[in-house]
């Protein structure tokens, strides 16, 4: 889910009908202090990581029945947790690339390696024509190989 304040209301009937175990907002369209979505997310535990623009920013929020643990990444619109599920270990992250900057490909590889169970929730702002998109980007060209 992107833009946070103007989508509370649906975040809010989304967790209570659904009652997720783990979220993901990325591209906040503000800055958003963590307090807020705490108490909004109050069932959960809430990783928050602030953007590079005035569009970006990046929550992770999981069941605090799950077994987490956040992940350390200097870098921002990244935010990325340690899952364990039965055994398994699991990377879940939120990344949000602004259109104009790089890919963060270093830190995807780097949470890649450390387990093959990643799961990403993005927004890259990349764009490629067998994705239904009219146009291709430098983005979408790096994705697509």
């Amino acid at each position: 889910m992107r833009h946070f304040y103007s989508n509370q209301v649906n975040l809010v009937e989304i967790v209570n009908t659904i009652s997720p175990t783990i979220i993901s907002l990325n591209e906040l369209g503000t800055v958003v202090p963590a307090k807020t979505i705490e108490q909004l997310l109050f069932s959960c535990n809430v990783y928050v990581k602030e953007g590079t623009n005035y569009h970006g920013g990046v929550v992770i929020a999981t069941d605090k029945k799950l077994k987490c643990q956040p992940i350390s990444i200097d870098e921002p619109n990244i935010v990325a947790v340690r899952v364990i599920i039965e055994d398994q270990l699991f990377i879940v992250a939120s990344i949000y690339s602004p259109p104009t900057e790089a890919l963060p490909l270093a830190t995807m590889t780097t949470l890649l390696n450390e387990s093959r169970n990643l799961i990403l929730a993005r927004d890259f702002n990349a764009k490629q024509l067998n994705w239904k998109c009219t146009q291709v980007n430098t983005k979408g060209r790096i994705l697509s190989t």
